[in-house]
This record gives structure tokens, sequence and C-alpha cells, in this order.
């Protein structure tokens, strides 16, 4: 269970806004995020899912086979037809 919540933060870490304010923080590469852990021995951090193979994520899971499962949501439909989709 811990190793699904190291590689959980890892992704949050690395799939962030963009900057969008003078005041806020850096945002780190995944390899920068990588390198900026601090772990105990014995654990080690994984990159599961990055930009641009995941794009805008809102939920991820893990089944019993250990894959990683990422549910993206790239647009809004705000209606039936689809019209407006790519609106920001």
């Amino acid at each position: 269970m811990t190793r699904i919540t190291l590689l959980f933060l890892l992704l949050v870490c690395c799939i962030t806004c963009q900057n969008k304010t003078p005041n806020a923080p850096p945002v780190f590469s995944p390899a920068e995020a990588l390198a900026d852990f601090q772990l105990p021995d014995g654990f080690t951090a994984e990159l599961v899912a990055a930009e641009p193979l995941v794009e805008a994520p809102v939920a991820l899971a893990f089944d019993e086979n250990a894959d990683c499962w990422v549910v993206e949501m790239r647009s809004y439909m705000p209606d039936e037809n689809g019209l407006g989709e790519n609106a920001p």
C-alpha cells in the first residue's frame, strides 16, 4: 500500500497546474521531482505516468496486477451534441 501511495503522490507532483501567479512555486519536471524525493532505505520511487502520456488526470487506480489506470478529463461536454466542448 505504501508503494501505491508514493506512486500516486509522484503522479500528482509531476502533473500540476501551470504557473499562473508570479508567487507560485516552481513546477518540476518528472526527473527533477524524482530527484527531490527523500525515501527511507529500501524504498524507491518510479515514474508511472507523465505528460504527454497523461493529460488532465482526474483519477488514478491500481488493479490487482499492479497496473496503473488513469482517468483523463481533456474537455467538458456541455450538451449531448458536444457543442462548445473545446471552449475555454
